[in-house]
């Protein structure tokens, strides 16, 4: 009886993450440039039942999360983050780099969060209940670089580029 329980579980999310990457092929493709595309745990949202993520730039599809590369979740609850990140987050010249991020709400009424990638001048503006994904490669010389809260200062890591 129980491992019958756990094959039904497994079907519903096979059958859900097939319905979201059938979803996500309908859109229509488009390029996979790293470094413009913009899309942080390593769990897709197909798996979890996650509304899927929107790409931070107004250019293109929704990008999916990638199956290779560091991923980095911001969930803001409050406007601070649920879970903070390591402090220093180290990665080689080149690596690719994912950040997935949320808002429980709007800061201050309407206006929505932004985080941003200091050096890269990256900003993912959050609007509530839709996950912004920002993926993008450390291109940048090697050196730390400042990701925060820009609408309250609040630091939430260091990206550091050996």
């Amino acid at each position: 009886m129980r491992t019958r329980s756990v094959a039904t579980g497994a079907v519903r999310i096979a059958a859900t993450a097939t319905a979201a990457l059938l979803a996500l092929a309908g859109c229509g493709g488009g390029s996979s440039d790293n470094s413009a595309s913009e899309s942080s745990s390593a769990t897709g949202p197909a798996a979890s039942g996650a509304p899927s993520p929107t790409v931070a730039s107004s250019v293109g599809p929704p990008s999916p999360i990638p199956a290779s590369g560091l991923v980095i979740h911001i969930d803001l609850v409050g406007g601070k983050p649920k879970t903070r990140p390591e402090p220093i987050v180290k990665v080689k010249t080149g690596d690719p780099i994912t950040i997935v991020a949320t808002a429980d709400k709007f800061y201050e009424g309407t206006t929505p969060y932004e985080i941003h990638v200091h050096g890269f001048d990256y900003k993912l503006e959050l609007t509530p209940g839709q996950p912004v994904v920002k993926t993008f490669t450390a291109n940048q010389p090697a050196g730390t670089y400042e990701v925060e809260i820009e609408n309250t200062s609040a630091h939430l890591f260091n990206l550091q580029i050996r």
